[in-house]
């Protein structure tokens, strides 16, 4: 498979789509979140990420990655309008080199991902765009085609509400899990790591062509 590019635009329910970029996240970006979008997210019923702290989490997976030699990176997704300020739309942590723990072979690891809810783009009377969640894996996956590893990189279902996790990874997302049986080399394998065949990285990839 060819290495696709970077999503550049998010649907939305009206015809119109939201332009967007996909970059490094600075710490003002990271503290926004914390300040003016996590609010959203603690409101809602049911989300994995509820009570996580980016500046900390970004923090510590710094200090771990570094450590570890995994290159890490805080990266966003942000609708650029035409016109003011951009508006991040999704924040991910990745490990840009580790290794697959069945086959060795190296791969971006996506330690945390989150999208705002609809409520957070309302309160800015903006449409909210779709698929963000999605299309920030997507990126990482790009990231990995563009660091020459064929598009490899898994993740770990959060242990909070990690049986939704589990069924929008596999479902929605397309991704295989690690079976249990499989060690890791830090950590032990509960069942919620998820990784990317050959075909499920290609079938991923093409539900976002029309937006790239």
């Amino acid at each position: 498979m060819n290495s696709p590019s970077f999503v550049i635009q998010a649907p939305t329910r009206q015809t119109f789509r939201h332009p967007l970029v996909f970059c490094d996240a600075t710490k003002a970006d990271i503290k926004d979140w914390d300040d003016k979008i996590q609010p959203f997210v603690e409101a809602e019923p049911i989300r994995a990420d509820k009570g996580w702290v980016w500046q900390k989490k970004w923090r510590q997976s710094w200090v771990l990655g570094k450590t570890l030699g995994q290159e890490p990176a805080i990266k966003r997704l942000a609708i650029s309008p035409a016109q003011g300020p951009d508006i991040t739309c999704a924040l991910l942590i990745l490990a840009q080199s580790y290794n697959y723990p069945h086959t060795k072979e190296p791969a971006v690891y996506t330690w945390y991902v989150s999208a705002p809810p609809a409520s957070y783009f309302q309160s800015l009377n903006i449409e909210p765009p779709g698929l963000l969640t999605q299309m920030a894996l997507d990126s990482a996956i790009v990231l990995s085609f563009q660091r020459g590893y064929d598009g490899k990189m898994w993740l770990h279902a959060d242990p909070t509400n990690q049986q939704g996790l589990i069924n929008f990874y596999g479902k929605k997302c397309l991704m295989t899990p690690l079976p249990k049986h499989v060690a890791l080399t830090r950590g032990s394998n509960d069942g919620g790591y998820f990784s990317y065949t050959e075909q499920g990285i290609i079938d991923f990839c093409k539900k976002f062509d029309d937006y790239r």
